[in-house]
């Protein structure tokens, strides 16, 4: 990891928080105030396939879509496999992307 620092500093290159946050997506407490519900709900829903999430670490933690004007709300009784939005596992990545 030393030397991809290095890297980025030498080139002057933006790491892959930077730019995925520049395209727009969330931050996980972002997401949360947005849906208004805690972080480990967010976590929760994007694991079941109810948001979109990018990873942009080794630690796997993510940088999330906005949900759309479908925004999932929490149902209590309601089981989530029954809920899956197929539009949020079309484009899903479950690593982290390394880049040539």
């Amino acid at each position: 990891m030393r030397i991809v620092a290095n890297l980025r500093r030498a080139y002057e290159l933006t790491d892959r928080f930077t730019r995925l946050r520049e395209t727009g997506l969330l931050t996980l407490q972002e997401m949360a105030d947005l849906l208004a519900v805690s972080t480990s709900t967010v976590k929760h829903w994007h694991s079941a396939g109810l948001l979109r999430g990018t990873a942009f670490n080794d630690k796997g933690e993510c940088l999330y879509e906005r949900p759309g004007d479908d925004l999932p709300t929490k149902r209590e009784g309601s089981k989530l496999s029954k809920r899956v939005n197929p539009h949020a596992l079309s484009n899903r990545t479950e690593g982290v992307q390394y880049e040539d």
